[in-house]
């Protein structure tokens, strides 16, 4: 396949407008994957709605070239950060040739597995030798001591019921036992959350 030019992500972009300028091959096996009713609602989708991965982002990229899944997950990501240095840009796309990119997105989603979490841990680290520190301090913004924050709009899929931040980057699934959720940030502190409301019960 011919290389795909960088992406130009706009704030009004949807899913169609991307899915239309994929290869047939990409093209056909998303509509498989997805099917003709969640394609159409898919179409419609804004492409970037932050800090919301939808479930069927996973097939979406399990369907595209290693290279234009790493093109779109970069435009994405560097779309976040205006202003992001032509360098950091070239290290990001470095992290991501070396990384599962389907893996990276399926992190993002409630369900996900140790391979998907391993991803997340290899990009995140790997993070912190791309950006410089005012960029990360961007992509930390609203990250704090666990003082609640506003968690902006609630996702139209009802999964998420509360929101925790941390002083970090949380690169690995929380783990769930006895109705307490315990979690580790790279802030280097491991919480425990009380499951039904998202308080924190201790902090180590």
């Amino acid at each position: 396949m011919p290389s795909m030019p960088a992406l130009e992500i706009s704030p009004d972009m949807r899913w169609g407008d991307l899915i239309d300028a994929l290869s047939e091959s990409e093209q056909a096996c998303i509509s498989n994957e997805l099917g003709d009713d969640l394609l159409a609602t898919v179409r419609e989708t804004p492409l970037m709605v932050q800090g919301q991965t939808y479930d069927w982002e996973v097939p979406i990229s399990g369907c595209l070239s290693q290279e234009t899944a790493t093109e779109l997950f970069l435009a994405s990501f560097a779309a976040q950060l205006p202003g992001l240095p032509q360098e950091s840009v070239d290290c990001v796309r470095g992290l991501l040739m070396d990384v599962d990119v389907t893996a990276l997105v399926a992190s993002q989603t409630p369900n996900a597995d140790p391979a998907a979490e391993a991803a997340a841990m290899q990009f995140g680290f790997g993070l912190l030798a791309c950006l410089p520190p005012e960029m990360m301090a961007i992509l930390m913004e609203g990250i704090g001591d666990g003082t609640p924050t506003d968690p902006g709009p609630t996702p139209t899929d009802d999964t998420s019921i509360w929101r925790f931040a941390t002083g970090g980057f949380v690169v690995n699934a929380p783990a769930v036992a006895n109705g307490v959720v315990y979690v580790g940030s790279d802030d280097n502190n491991v919480y425990a959350l009380d499951a039904a409301t998202g308080d924190m019960l201790w902090s180590f």
